[in-house]
């Protein structure tokens, strides 16, 4: 869901060249995403800038620069889209998330979420990495993969003495491609997880799969 939606772009022919680049900006008062039954992310201003290239002659798209602010957490997007004129697209990008930091993540939480959490604080880096990758039409989606870690954790609750240090987290989740509507068997994992409490230690990993 887009709500206040602000586009600039120019795009030129250069001379001797079949191909037309693009360059842009957008700038989204309100973004939402999820699904009609719920959003993940509600109500998040959202901006960029992008240069993409498309070669006329091979129907091949290429986006070699986007950078956008989800919020306040820094995105960049790197790939191509092919065959744009015919019904089934052919998906090959990647989102990473650089120098990203545990409170510009937390940003994105819904206030609703946080409330008993008042007076909350958090450091840590944060890497997250996005593959989109197959076919992508009004009746597939292409697969989605992704992984992501936060190191050196902190965060701090104003009603609790102590903070929780020492945060290191590991994880991947992954969608194959499948069709609109049916099912796909997906996955998603903390592969490693640990912090300190206080001066007590815990640890776990988590492994989820076959769940819609």
């Amino acid at each position: 869901l887009i709500e206040g939606f602000h586009q600039t772009a120019q795009a030129e022919i250069r001379k001797g060249e079949n191909a037309v680049v693009i360059e842009g900006t957008s700038e989204i008062a309100q973004f939402s995403y999820g699904t009609l039954a719920s959003f993940y992310l509600s109500n998040q201003p959202l901006s960029a800038t992008m240069r993409i290239r498309y070669e006329i002659d091979q129907d091949l798209l290429t986006i070699e620069a986007a950078n956008a602010r989800l919020k306040d957490l820094p995105l960049t997007m790197a790939g191509t889209v092919s065959k744009l004129r015919e019904e089934t697209l052919q998906m090959d990008l990647t989102v990473t998330s650089p120098e990203a930091q545990m409170d510009k993540l937390l940003s994105l939480v819904p206030p609703e979420m946080l409330k008993k959490a008042k007076g909350l604080s958090s450091s840590g880096d944060v890497k997250f990495t996005m593959s989109i990758r197959g076919p992508s039409s009004e009746t597939v989606n292409p697969a989605t993969r992704g992984s992501f870690t936060i190191s050196r954790g902190n965060v701090q609750y104003a009603s609790l003495p102590k903070s929780i240090t020492n945060i290191t987290l590991t994880g991947s989740f992954d969608m194959p491609s499948a069709h609109i509507g049916r099912k796909a068997i997906r996955s998603f994992g903390i592969d490693h997880f640990s912090a300190t409490l206080g001066a007590s230690g815990v640890s776990g990993t988590l492994h989820v799969a076959n769940f819609d």
